[in-house]
């Protein structure tokens, strides 16, 4: 998928600064379009490729989606692993696979499998079936988490009753800056560590799994 995302971004790149028109292509089942305003609204689809200001995906896709743009908004459910990248990211559609997200706000559904978010404002409103890693300055868990959680954050909020399936990880300015409800249930251990703890190839995720 990477490297199929990296050829559209060549292919297209030009074409989406150019033109406020969308151009796009079908290989197969697979979707690559770039433009201003870049939408898959309607038929089937297995991969998803899209890069330019505006991106929305509102009709469902059978495969993942790799997407690269100013706002991204996902409506629509997609089956495999989404990548999404851009200033605003809001995903409301249920995702199946995994989730790799970066950006200034982000707002994040349910995730049947792990989720791997960065950014300034990060909102989870929906469970995640695996395990999540969410850095941010403002963070707010209101879903529960299958697996482990890992966190960061200067303002983080819990919402009453989340469930935490493993263990929470914690990397904080000072101990006990993070304040974890007592209506939050974690099966595993608490942990804190301080935030320069945080391991380097862990603030690096998001960049490493989009580009490789």
């Amino acid at each position: 998928m990477k490297v199929l995302l990296t050829t559209v971004l060549i292919l297209f790149g030009a074409v989406a600064q150019a033109q406020e028109d969308q151009a796009r292509a079908m290989i197969g089942q697979d979707v690559f379009a770039a433009g201003y305003k870049v939408s898959h609204a309607s038929g089937m689809a297995d991969d998803l490729f899209m890069t330019g200001n505006d991106i929305s995906v509102r009709a469902p896709a059978n495969g993942g989606a790799a997407l690269a743009g100013q706002t991204i908004e996902i409506e629509s459910a997609v089956a495999g692993d989404v990548y999404a990248f851009g200033q605003s990211v809001d995903i409301r559609g249920p995702i199946g696979g995994d989730l790799t997200t970066g950006g200034q706000d982000i707002t994040i559904d349910a995730v049947a499998g792990d989720v791997r978010a960065a950014g300034a404002w990060i909102v989870l409103n929906g469970d995640v079936g695996g395990y999540a890693v969410l850095g941010g300055e403002t963070v707010y868990v209101g879903g529960n988490i299958g697996g482990d959680l890992h966190l960061t954050g200067m303002e983080v909020e819990f919402a009453d009753g989340v469930s935490i399936g493993g263990s929470l990880f914690l990397y904080e300015e000072e101990e006990g800056a993070i304040e974890v409800p007592s209506s939050v249930s974690v099966t595993g251990s608490v942990e804190r560590h301080l935030a320069e703890e945080f391991p380097e190839e862990t603030q690096s995720f998001v960049l490493k799994s989009f580009w490789g």
